[in-house]
C-alpha cells in the first residue's frame, strides 16, 4: 500500500487535504506530520509538504533520503531558496507550485494567448487574500507575472506611490489584504477604449486540497524531476 506523509496536518491547508483525502476514499496509509513530532523511519512515496519555507528545506532532504516524491504550495521562497529545491529534481520528482487550484492555472495557461490578441495592453494585476497571508504579492500573482513575461522582458511593480508614469514595458502588482478571503486574482488588459479582465476566486481551501491531492498522486508516478500544476494538467 502506498503511503503519504502530510508535513504541517494541523494547519488549515493540512487539514483541507486529510478531509479532501478521506472524501475521495483511497486505497493509500496516510500519515500526519507536525513540528517537533518524531519523523517515521518508514519508507514514504509521497510527501505533502504545506509547512514552512524553513520545513520545506529541511524536509525535501528527507524525501531524497527515503526516495520520495515531494510536493509543496508553500510560497514566500526567494529565488536561491526555489534554485536549491529545484536541485533536487536529479533525485526525486518535485512538483511546486504557489496556487494548486485547476482554476487558476487553466487561466493561467490562456493568458500569453490573450497579451499576443491584445497587443499594446497595458496589463496590471491585483490580489487579494486574508489578513494573516505573510508574503505580498502573492505567489499566485507572481506565477502569473512570470507567465505573461515568458516571451517578453516586462518589469515587475509591486504597487505604485509617488510621481512617476507608466512605461510600456511593466507590469503593476497590487496587494490587497484584509478579512478571511482566501484568494483573488484579476488580470486586466486596458487601452484608451476599453478593458479585457479575467479573474478567478477561491471560494474555500478546498478548490487547493483538491488540486493538491490530485497533482501528487500523479507526481508519485512520474520520473525523476522539477514539475508544476501546468505539467500535471498538461496544458
Amino acid at each position: 500500500m502506498e503511503k503519504i506523509i502530510i508535513i504541517g496536518s494541523t494547519g488549515r491547508m493540512g487539514q483541507a487535504i486529510l478531509k479532501e483525502i478521506n472524501e475521495m476514499n483511497l486505497n493509500i496509509q496516510v500519515l500526519k506530520y507536525d513540528q517537533g513530532d518524531e519523523f517515521p523511519s518508514e519508507n514514504i512515496d509521497l510527501m505533502i509538504d504545506f509547512s514552512t519555507i524553513e520545513g520545506v528545506l529541511k524536509h525535501i532532504k528527507l524525501a531524497k533520503e527515503k526516495n520520495s516524491a515531494f510536493l509543496t504550495g508553500v510560497t514566500g521562497f526567494n529565488n536561491e531558496q526555489l534554485k536549491e529545491i529545484e536541485s533536487y529534481k536529479n533525485d526525486i520528482p518535485v512538483l511546486i507550485d504557489f496556487n494548486m487550484s485547476i482554476g487558476i492555472n487553466t487561466i493561467t495557461s490562456l493568458l500569453n494567448q490573450l497579451k499576443d490578441k491584445l497587443v499594446g495592453y497595458d496589463i496590471e494585476i491585483i490580489e487579494t487574500h486574508h489578513k494573516h497571508k505573510k508574503d505580498a504579492p502573492s505567489g499566485t500573482a507572481k506565477k502569473i507575472f512570470n507567465e505573461l513575461n515568458k516571451k517578453s522582458r516586462f518589469k515587475e511593480v509591486d504597487g505604485r506611490t509617488g510621481e512617476s508614469l507608466r512605461n510600456e514595458d511593466e507590469i503593476g502588482i497590487h496587494a490587497v489584504r484584509g478579512g478571511g478571503v482566501f484568494g483573488e486574482h484579476t488580470v486586466r488588459f486596458i487601452n484608451e477604449s476599453e478593458e479585457v479582465a479575467i479573474s478567478h476566486r477561491a471560494f474555500s481551501r478546498t478548490t487547493f486540497a483538491k488540486g493538491a491531492v490530485r497533482a501528487g498522486l500523479w507526481l508519485m508516478k512520474q520520473k525523476k524531476g522539477f514539475y508544476n500544476m501546468l505539467d500535471y494538467l498538461n496544458i
